[in-house]
C-alpha cells in the first residue's frame, strides 16, 4: 500500500499564538486554502492517484477544511474522519494563549519528560507515540494493495519518522519540520518503507 501523510495547510492558530486542539482551531488562512487548492491540483494529474485512492482526515478543523479541498481530487470518494490522525491532545489546554499554558503547566519538554502529559487530560508524548504506531498498524492491513491519503498534523508526522525507524524521543541536535501542505510517502508490504519527506513541489 501507499500512505500519503499530507500535513494541513497554513492554520489560524498559529497566528493567534493560542494551542490549536479540537476546540482552539479555527480553520485554514488564505494561504493555507490556497496550499490546499495546490496540492489539489497537483493530486489531480493524470496517474498520481489510484481511481480507488482513499481520503482520511484528522478531524481537527484545519485538517479537515484541507481534506474538504483536496476531495474533488478523489473519483468521487468522500473525506473519513479517523481521530487517530490528531495531533497530541493537548488536554485542558486547548484554546488557551501559549503563554498561559506555559504558566499554568510548565514549559512541556517531551525529551525529558516523555512520559508527562502536555496537560490535565492531554496525552503525553509517549501515548501519542503508541497512537501513531497503532494508526499505521491497522492501515496496512485495513487498506492492503491501495493507496490512502491521510491529512494530518506537523506532530503526528514527526512521530511517524520517529516511531518507524524506532527512534526512542525527538533528538536535541536536529529537528525535523514537516511543512504545510506537503507530502510524506510511505510504503509498505513487508514491512513500512521511507519513499519522500516534505515533498512541496506543488507549492513552487
Amino acid at each position: 500500500m501507499r500512505l500519503l501523510l499530507v500535513r494541513h495547510g497554513a492554520a489560524t492558530y498559529w497566528y493567534w499564538r493560542v494551542i490549536g486542539g479540537s476546540k482552539g482551531c479555527s480553520g485554514l488562512t488564505a494561504e493555507g486554502r490556497t496550499q490546499a487548492e495546490l496540492l489539489r491540483d497537483r493530486l489531480r494529474l493524470p496517474g498520481v492517484l489510484p481511481e480507488s485512492a482513499v481520503l482520511l482526515s484528522s478531524p481537527w478543523l484545519r485538517a479537515s477544511e484541507t481534506a474538504l479541498i483536496l476531495e474533488p481530487a478523489f473519483n468521487g470518494a468522500t473525506v473519513r474522519h479517523d481521530k487517530d490522525l490528531q495531533e497530541m491532545d493537548p488536554g485542558v489546554s486547548d484554546g488557551l494563549p501559549w503563554d498561559e499554558h506555559a504558566a499554568r503547566y510548565g514549559e512541556f519538554d517531551m525529551i525529558a519528560e516523555p512520559d508527562r502529559p502536555f496537560a490535565p487530560q492531554g496525552e503525553s508524548w509517549s501515548m501519542f507515540a503508541i497512537r501513531v504506531r497503532g494508526f499505521f498498524d491497522r492501515v496496512a492491513q485495513e487498506f492492503a494493495g491501495n493507496t490512502v491519503v491521510a491529512v494530518t498534523h506537523g506532530g503526528f508526522i514527526e512521530a511517524s519518522l520517529l516511531e518507524m525507524f524506532s527512534i526512542p524521543r525527538p533528538g536535541t541536535r536536529a529537528r525535523l519540520m514537516p511543512l504545510n501542505a506537503g507530502i510524506t510517502e510511505w510504503t509498505f508490504d513487508d514491512a513500512w518503507t521511507l519513499a519522500r519527506y516534505n515533498d512541496t513541489g506543488h507549492l513552487t
